[in-house]
């Protein structure tokens, strides 16, 4: 029995990638559901509060270049986004955790499909759908604590946009090498900019990257002179200036130095040693602390890679000097990727960042322990057709990707094990909202209303102390003088 080339295995091979898709679609569904009871969480009143004098675009302005006040900030996009909250309202934040979802899940499927035609790869629509979904799961697996970069549009923005606008500029890069419209051009460089104007972490990230392609693209260009490559480096040096300008526009923001002046900060030398060190730590720190689903995932890329060969019929393996040559590589950029994404945190904190900063470096961890498991599976050596073991091996590689299955779903109840606690917040929070609204409107200045828990980690909630920040914020932005959150009725 030759299952490797016959029609069974194409069939068994296309059902398990579907029956995969669903897999992980489940627990992102999960936390999509877990995302409808999230409302306005702390630093929010504050913008919202400012917006509401100021106005929309008035807002942006002021919390650029303001160095006092409820908000300001030099995180120009993150000012963008709180403006569209102001504008959308106070329930916005329950739906962006599944629009976040789905808009990643586009911008890299989109940059792999672009990938793919750009290099003539073999994978077709199923495969490309299962590795984007693959790649967000396990982000989020690994998080410490997903409510404050998913559930919490403040943190989600400031975070995760970067990294689902980077899909959308990779994808840009490969489409603008065919002929197309100038104008995708003009929209890398946007996309580029805006991206980059979300956080000084993300921003060095892209930056570093981009930096890192032009520059391969160059020198395979100029050592093979294919022109295919060529019409890449156009792009991807357009990509990076519009980066380039977006850090240097966080930079330059009034607020800035004011904020760094507050502390000392390290060398650059001291800099560069302490983001090499965090940069290691932090890699050896994920495989130590998730190594379960990152084997797996490993073992995952291994098995599509060796069951696409099959697939392909195409069993030639990569030469071992090669295989080891691509691995240093991917080890080498991974390291650099995450050492200059502690870069900011060391420079302005002199600290290891937090956990909200680290997403960029969880993100590209599982970009490149795909990478490495895909060389893998590329670089094993296949039982032939004349192999009388083939067919148990290729059969073994299909049980084992339908095994791996279980794993996404078994994510699917912890996921959702707090469902009942954010729903009930969520309607005490609507009820609290109509309350001061409805007191507002009966000329009530000083309210009182109940204490209650925060469902997003470190982000504190309304306070019996009307002087406390939020406090103060949330009554700014609702128009009166005071609020106090004191009465009971929580644990009710």
């Amino acid at each position: 029995m030759q299952l490797y080339s016959s029609k069974s295995f194409q069939k068994i091979y296309t059902i398990l990638l579907v029956v995969g898709c669903i897999a992980f679609a489940l627990p992102l569904l999960a936390h999509a559901y877990n995302g409808i009871f999230m409302r306005l969480n702390g630093d929010e009143y504050c913008y919202l509060a400012v917006q509401s004098q100021h106005g929309f675009w008035g807002t942006q302005w002021y919390s650029y270049q303001s160095v006092s006040g409820l908000y300001n900030g030099n995180r120009f996009s993150l000012n963008f986004a709180l403006a569209v909250l102001g504008e959308l309202g106070p329930r916005l934040p329950s739906i962006t955790p599944a629009l976040a979802l789905i808009l990643w899940f586009t911008g890299w499927f989109f940059a792999l499909w672009q990938v793919k035609k750009f290099w003539s790869w073999k994978f077709n629509f199923i495969e490309a759908a299962l590795l984007t979904e693959g790649f967000i799961f396990f982000t989020l697996y690994i998080v410490t604590d997903v409510t404050q970069i998913l559930y919490w549009y403040g943190g989600m923005a400031q975070y995760m946009s970067p990294i689902i606008l980077n899909g959308f500029i990779l994808g840009l890069i490969f489409l603008s090498t065919r002929p197309v419209s100038k104008i995708w051009l003009i929209l890398l460089v946007a996309l580029s900019f805006m991206s980059g104007g979300f956080s000084e972490t993300p921003g060095v990230v892209q930056a570093a990257y981009l930096a890192i392609f032009s520059l391969s693209v160059f020198l395979v260009y100029r050592q093979s002179h294919d022109v295919q490559v060529k019409k890449l480096l156009l792009p991807s040096t357009l990509a990076l200036v519009g980066t380039i300008l977006a850090l240097l526009a966080l930079a330059l923001a009034p607020s800035t130095a004011p904020r760094l002046s507050t502390s000392s900060h390290p060398s650059l030398l001291e800099t560069l040693f302490y983001s090499l060190k965090y940069g290691i730590n932090f890699i050896i720190g994920t495989l130590l602390s998730t190594p379960l689903p990152l084997f797996l995932w490993l073992l995952l890329a291994f098995l599509l890679a060796v069951a696409l060969r099959y697939k392909l019929t195409h069993h030639t393996p990569l030469s071992i000097k090669t295989a080891i040559g691509i691995m240093a590589l991917i080890l080498a950029v991974w390291y650099l990727l995450c050492s200059v994404s502690m870069s900011p945190s060391v420079y302005a904190q002199n600290a290891y960042p937090g956990e909200r900063a680290l997403l960029p470096a969880r993100f590209i961890s599982i970009i490149f322990i795909f990478c490495l498991g895909w060389l893998i599976g590329k670089t094993v050596h296949l039982p032939g057709k004349l192999n009388s073991n083939q067919a148990i091996f290729s059969f073994v590689v299909l049980v084992l990707i339908g095994v791996l299955w279980a794993y996404p779903l078994r994510a699917v109840p912890k996921i959702t094990s707090n469902v009942a606690f954010y729903q009930k917040w969520s309607i005490i929070w609507d009820a609290r909202d109509e309350q001061i609204i409805q007191a507002k409107e009966n000329g009530q200045k000083d309210i009182a209303v109940i204490n209650m828990d925060h469902p997003i980690k470190d982000v504190g909630e309304l306070s019996p102390d009307p002087s406390y920040w939020y406090n103060v914020c949330a009554s700014q932005y609702y128009g009166v003088n005071t609020i106090k959150a004191g009465l009971p009725g929580w644990d009710q």
